[in-house]
Order: C-alpha cells, then sequence, then structure tokens
C-alpha cells in the first residue's frame, strides 16, 4: 500500500511539472510559493480560491462526455478557507455525494464552481465579492469555470501557475 501511494504521488508531481511546462509556467520561479496560484491575476476580474499547491491543471475534454480535467485541482489542508474568485450571484449551495459545493454566475455571464467544500458560508441568491470567504475545503479542492455547457481553463481567465520543485531529504 505504501509503495502504491508513493508511486502515485509521484506521478502526480511529475504531472504538475508538465502541466506547469504545458501552461508556459514558470519552474523554479522565485516570486511565489512552491506550486501555488500566481498571487498576481492575469484579469483584475478574477483571482485564485486558494494559494496552496497545485496538483492538476486544466486538460480539455475531447467530447462533451470525454476523458479530461475540466478545472484545476489543489491540495490544500482541511479547514483552508476558499474564496469567491469573482464578484457574482451563488446560484447553488448545498451537499452532493457528501461533499458541499457553490456555484456562482458572475457579471461576465461566466459560472464557476468551488468543489468537495468542508461547508459552505454562503446561500442561494447571496451577493458574493471577489476574494470573499465562501466556505472551507476538505483536503481537496476543484475549481471550475464554464461558459454555458463548455468548461474554460482557469489559468487564460486568472492567470498562470507557477510550480519549483521541491526535494525531498531525509
Amino acid at each position: 500500500m505504501l509503495l502504491n501511494n508513493v508511486s502515485s504521488l509521484r506521478h502526480r508531481a511529475i504531472r504538475v511539472v508538465m502541466l506547469a511546462l504545458l501552461f508556459g509556467s514558470t519552474i523554479g520561479a522565485a516570486a511565489a510559493p512552491a506550486g501555488t496560484a500566481d498571487p498576481s491575476p492575469r484579469s483584475s476580474r478574477f483571482t485564485w480560491p486558494t494559494t496552496a499547491l497545485v496538483l492538476e491543471g486544466f486538460v480539455a475534454p475531447i467530447s462533451v462526455y470525454g476523458p479530461g480535467h475540466r478545472g484545476v485541482s489543489f491540495v490544500v489542508t482541511a479547514g483552508t478557507s476558499v474564496v469567491a474568485i469573482g464578484d457574482g450571484t451563488v446560484t447553488f449551495s448545498g451537499v452532493v455525494a457528501g461533499r458541499h459545493y457553490v456555484t456562482i454566475v458572475h457579471r461576465s455571464g461566466l459560472r464557476s464552481t468551488l468543489s468537495y467544500l468542508q461547508d459552505t458560508l454562503v446561500v442561494l441568491g447571496d451577493r458574493v465579492a471577489r476574494g470573499q470567504t465562501v466556505g472551507h475545503s476538505t483536503d481537496a479542492l476543484l475549481l471550475t469555470i464554464r461558459r454555458g455547457s463548455t468548461y474554460l481553463d482557469p489559468t487564460r481567465l486568472i492567470g498562470t501557475v507557477h510550480a519549483r520543485l521541491i526535494t525531498r531529504t531525509g
């Protein structure tokens, strides 16, 4: 079991670095902490929901039901505050399969969903501001952004994800 976990972690680390390179991110950048979202967003309208480590980036699906990763996943500590990526109105705040979700429709018509939350601090119809805490994370967090039924790459709207390899000693 331990061997499988180590192997899985290695594959995830390799995937994070490959995605960082694919998305034009900086390896070894001193400007941002290791593997975190860029604190200076590309657009002042949106921000990252957390500064936690990025586990997996966006991979566009080939078809509506095809394989892909429709958002950005973060490795977070349970209880970490999760913030709205932009101003908008809460259109869903509830539990699906034992995990809390929050969906916000933004002025531009984009819809962001924060998945796998431990709890939520907002309810249907609430107006939220960019950076406002909307809930707390479990040990994972997924951000998806859609225009209609099309999933969009959050890094293109928010900014680059920086990654840096960290050596483990001991």
